[in-house]
C-alpha cells in the first residue's frame, strides 16, 4: 500500500513538472510555409489555424479575472506565460501562412482578409495586455485597499451583537 502511494505521488509530481515544462517551453512546430501559389487546401488550413488562434486568444483574455482577486505572483506568471505562448503561436501562424507578403494571384482577396484578421488579433492582444498592466499598476492597489476595508468592516460587524 505504501509503495502504491509513493508511486502515485511520483506520477503526479512528474505530470505536473512535465506540464509546467511544456507550458513554458512549447515544442517548435516545423510547419511548412504555404506554397508561393497557395492552394485552396493550404488556404483552408491557414483559416482553420487562424480560427484556433482566435479562440485561444479569447480564452486567454477571459482568464484575466483570476488576476483581479488579489495579487498572486504564481497566477500572474501563469497568465503571462500563457500570453507569451499565444504570441508565439500567432507569430508562427503568420510566418507559415505568409501574411506579410504581397499577393498578386488567385485567392488574393481571401488572403488579404485573413491577414487583416491576423493583424487585428495581434493588436487586440497587445492592447488588452497593455491595459491590464495599466489597471494592475493604477487600480489594483485601490481595489486591494477597498477589499481590506470591507474585510475590516465585516469583522467589526461580526463582533457587534
Amino acid at each position: 500500500m505504501l509503495s502504491f502511494s509513493v508511486l502515485g505521488s511520483l506520477y503526479v509530481l512528474t505530470s505536473v513538472g512535465v506540464s509546467i515544462y511544456r507550458r513554458r517551453n512549447p515544442p517548435v512546430e516545423a510547419a511548412t510555409p504555404v506554397s508561393e501559389a497557395i492552394t485552396v487546401a493550404e488556404l483552408k488550413g491557414c483559416l482553420e489555424e487562424l480560427s484556433d488562434v482566435q479562440v485561444a486568444l479569447e480564452k486567454h483574455l477571459e482568464s484575466f479575472h483570476h488576476l483581479l482577486g488579489g495579487y498572486d505572483p504564481a497566477e500572474a506568471q501563469r497568465w503571462g506565460d500563457e500570453g507569451a505562448l499565444w504570441r508565439k503561436r500567432w507569430s508562427r501562424l503568420g510566418q507559415r501562412c505568409r501574411f506579410q507578403e504581397a499577393r498578386s494571384r488567385a485567392l488574393r482577396k481571401e488572403l488579404e482578409d485573413m491577414a487583416s484578421v491576423y493583424d487585428e488579433l495581434g493588436a487586440v492582444h497587445l492592447t488588452f495586455t497593455r491595459e491590464l498592466k495599466r489597471f494592475g499598476n493604477e487600480q489594483a492597489p485601490r481595489l486591494s485597499q477597498v477589499r481590506t476595508r470591507v474585510d475590516k468592516l465585516s469583522e467589526r460587524l461580526r463582533d457587534i451583537r
